[in-house]
Protein backbone atom coordinates (compact mmCIF):
# COMPACT_ATOMS: atom_id res chain seq x y z
CA UNK A 1 0.00 0.00 0.00
CA UNK A 2 0.97 3.09 -1.08
CA UNK A 3 1.72 6.43 1.57
CA UNK A 4 1.05 8.52 -1.39
CA UNK A 5 -2.51 9.73 -0.87
CA UNK A 6 -3.91 11.76 -4.22
CA UNK A 7 -6.50 15.06 -3.84
CA UNK A 8 -7.76 14.20 -7.13
CA UNK A 9 -9.55 10.61 -8.17
CA UNK A 10 -12.47 8.74 -10.11
CA UNK A 11 -13.04 6.85 -7.22
CA UNK A 12 -15.19 8.50 -4.66
CA UNK A 13 -14.18 5.54 -1.96
CA UNK A 14 -10.18 6.27 -2.58
CA UNK A 15 -11.26 10.05 -1.79
CA UNK A 16 -13.03 8.83 1.61
CA UNK A 17 -10.40 6.55 2.66
CA UNK A 18 -7.50 9.39 2.13
CA UNK A 19 -9.72 11.32 4.39
CA UNK A 20 -9.83 9.17 7.16
CA UNK A 21 -6.29 8.14 7.19
CA UNK A 22 -5.60 11.82 7.10
CA UNK A 23 -7.94 13.39 9.69
CA UNK A 24 -10.34 10.71 11.18
CA UNK A 25 -8.32 7.65 11.67
CA UNK A 26 -11.88 5.88 13.64
CA UNK A 27 -14.00 7.05 10.61
CA UNK A 28 -16.99 9.43 10.81
CA UNK A 29 -18.76 9.84 13.66
CA UNK A 30 -21.51 11.15 12.30
CA UNK A 31 -23.97 11.28 9.12
CA UNK A 32 -26.83 13.77 8.65
CA UNK A 33 -27.80 12.96 5.58
CA UNK A 34 -27.14 9.58 5.10
CA UNK A 35 -30.04 8.64 2.57
CA UNK A 36 -28.97 4.67 2.09
CA UNK A 37 -25.70 4.88 2.81
CA UNK A 38 -24.61 3.97 -0.61
CA UNK A 39 -21.10 5.07 -0.18
CA UNK A 40 -20.21 3.29 3.01
CA UNK A 41 -20.06 0.16 1.25
CA UNK A 42 -16.46 0.01 1.57
CA UNK A 43 -15.22 2.40 4.25
CA UNK A 44 -16.87 2.29 7.87
CA UNK A 45 -20.54 2.99 8.88
CA UNK A 46 -20.62 6.11 10.77
CA UNK A 47 -22.18 6.02 14.32
CA UNK A 48 -24.71 7.54 14.00
CA UNK A 49 -27.08 8.51 11.40
CA UNK A 50 -29.70 10.90 10.62
CA UNK A 51 -31.54 11.77 7.82
CA UNK A 52 -35.14 13.58 6.56
CA UNK A 53 -36.35 10.54 5.43
CA UNK A 54 -35.48 7.22 7.27
CA UNK A 55 -33.93 4.63 4.00
CA UNK A 56 -33.23 2.25 6.65
CA UNK A 57 -33.99 1.26 10.19
CA UNK A 58 -31.00 2.11 11.69
CA UNK A 59 -30.94 5.71 10.61
CA UNK A 60 -32.90 8.08 12.55
CA UNK A 61 -34.85 10.75 11.34
CA UNK A 62 -33.38 14.13 11.68
CA UNK A 63 -32.70 17.58 10.11
CA UNK A 64 -28.86 18.41 9.44
CA UNK A 65 -29.84 21.78 10.76
CA UNK A 66 -31.22 20.98 13.83
CA UNK A 67 -29.99 17.71 15.33
CA UNK A 68 -30.95 15.76 18.58
CA UNK A 69 -27.14 15.65 19.68
CA UNK A 70 -25.50 17.36 22.53
CA UNK A 71 -23.05 20.45 21.97
CA UNK A 72 -19.86 19.52 21.35
CA UNK A 73 -20.32 15.69 21.47
CA UNK A 74 -19.19 14.60 17.85
CA UNK A 75 -15.60 13.85 16.68
CA UNK A 76 -16.22 13.84 13.12
CA UNK A 77 -19.00 14.32 10.40
CA UNK A 78 -19.85 14.23 6.64
CA UNK A 79 -22.34 16.13 4.82
CA UNK A 80 -23.58 14.84 1.56
CA UNK A 81 -25.83 17.23 0.37
CA UNK A 82 -28.26 17.98 -2.25
CA UNK A 83 -27.06 19.97 -4.86
CA UNK A 84 -29.99 20.22 -7.45
CA UNK A 85 -31.90 23.62 -7.11
CA UNK A 86 -35.04 24.05 -9.30
CA UNK A 87 -38.67 24.33 -8.82
CA UNK A 88 -39.92 21.10 -8.07
CA UNK A 89 -43.59 22.20 -6.77
CA UNK A 90 -44.39 23.83 -9.92
CA UNK A 91 -47.68 22.84 -11.83
CA UNK A 92 -47.63 20.11 -13.69
CA UNK A 93 -43.61 18.86 -12.79
CA UNK A 94 -42.47 15.87 -12.72
CA UNK A 95 -40.12 15.20 -10.03
CA UNK A 96 -36.65 13.44 -11.22
CA UNK A 97 -35.24 10.95 -9.42
CA UNK A 98 -33.03 12.96 -7.43
CA UNK A 99 -36.12 15.20 -6.54
CA UNK A 100 -38.44 12.05 -5.70
CA UNK A 101 -35.68 10.56 -3.30
CA UNK A 102 -34.39 13.58 -1.87
CA UNK A 103 -36.75 16.21 -2.26
CA UNK A 104 -35.97 19.93 -3.78
CA UNK A 105 -35.24 23.18 -3.13
CA UNK A 106 -36.67 25.81 -5.70
CA UNK A 107 -33.48 28.24 -5.99
CA UNK A 108 -29.66 27.76 -5.69
CA UNK A 109 -30.17 30.81 -2.71
CA UNK A 110 -32.74 28.21 -0.55
CA UNK A 111 -30.08 25.54 -1.32
CA UNK A 112 -27.08 27.53 -0.06
CA UNK A 113 -29.53 28.85 3.08
CA UNK A 114 -29.90 24.53 3.64
CA UNK A 115 -26.20 24.20 3.13
CA UNK A 116 -25.86 28.24 5.80
CA UNK A 117 -27.69 25.94 8.35
CA UNK A 118 -25.72 22.57 7.90
CA UNK A 119 -22.68 24.17 8.51
CA UNK A 120 -23.93 26.29 12.01
CA UNK A 121 -25.44 22.62 13.17
CA UNK A 122 -22.18 21.33 12.30
CA UNK A 123 -20.06 23.70 13.86
CA UNK A 124 -22.72 23.43 17.40
CA UNK A 125 -21.82 19.84 17.29
CA UNK A 126 -18.16 19.35 16.43
CA UNK A 127 -15.81 19.32 19.26
CA UNK A 128 -13.06 21.97 18.73
CA UNK A 129 -11.23 20.90 16.39
CA UNK A 130 -13.15 18.54 15.33
CA UNK A 131 -13.19 17.48 11.35
CA UNK A 132 -16.58 18.10 8.72
CA UNK A 133 -16.01 16.64 5.43
CA UNK A 134 -18.36 18.62 3.57
CA UNK A 135 -19.12 17.32 -0.12
CA UNK A 136 -20.36 20.13 -2.80
CA UNK A 137 -20.80 20.30 -6.57
CA UNK A 138 -20.29 23.34 -8.75
CA UNK A 139 -23.16 23.06 -11.84
CA UNK A 140 -24.54 24.74 -14.11
CA UNK A 141 -28.55 25.13 -14.18
CA UNK A 142 -30.66 27.29 -16.95
CA UNK A 143 -27.31 28.39 -18.01
CA UNK A 144 -25.66 30.29 -15.12
CA UNK A 145 -22.76 28.57 -13.45
CA UNK A 146 -22.86 28.32 -10.24
CA UNK A 147 -19.52 27.58 -7.82
CA UNK A 148 -20.89 26.01 -4.77
CA UNK A 149 -17.44 24.96 -3.44
CA UNK A 150 -16.75 28.05 -3.33
CA UNK A 151 -20.06 29.63 -1.84
CA UNK A 152 -19.82 26.60 0.90
CA UNK A 153 -16.19 27.40 1.34
CA UNK A 154 -16.51 31.05 2.30
CA UNK A 155 -19.52 30.13 4.43
CA UNK A 156 -17.37 27.59 6.57
CA UNK A 157 -14.83 30.44 7.18
CA UNK A 158 -17.17 33.14 7.89
CA UNK A 159 -18.65 30.62 10.52
CA UNK A 160 -14.98 29.75 12.29
CA UNK A 161 -14.54 26.72 10.36
CA UNK A 162 -10.32 26.36 8.65
CA UNK A 163 -10.39 24.26 6.06
CA UNK A 164 -7.48 21.84 5.25
CA UNK A 165 -7.83 20.24 2.13
CA UNK A 166 -9.92 19.94 -1.55
CA UNK A 167 -10.31 16.93 -2.60
CA UNK A 168 -11.66 16.69 -6.48
CA UNK A 169 -13.62 13.28 -7.70
CA UNK A 170 -13.76 13.67 -11.04
CA UNK A 171 -17.06 12.48 -13.02
CA UNK A 172 -17.05 10.01 -15.22
CA UNK A 173 -20.13 10.61 -16.86
CA UNK A 174 -22.29 13.63 -17.27
CA UNK A 175 -25.72 14.07 -16.23
CA UNK A 176 -27.75 15.97 -19.10
CA UNK A 177 -30.90 18.39 -18.16
CA UNK A 178 -33.07 20.06 -20.62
Amino acid sequence: QSNIISTVSYSQDDILRAIIKLYCPQGFDLDPMYSKGNFYRNIPQPKRKFDLISQTEDVQKGDARFLPLDNQSVSSAILDPPFIAKDVYRHNMVPGIIETRFGGYRTMRELWGMYYGALVEMKRVLVPGGVLVFKAQNLISGGVWYNSTYKVTKMAIELGYNPKMEFILLAKTRLISP
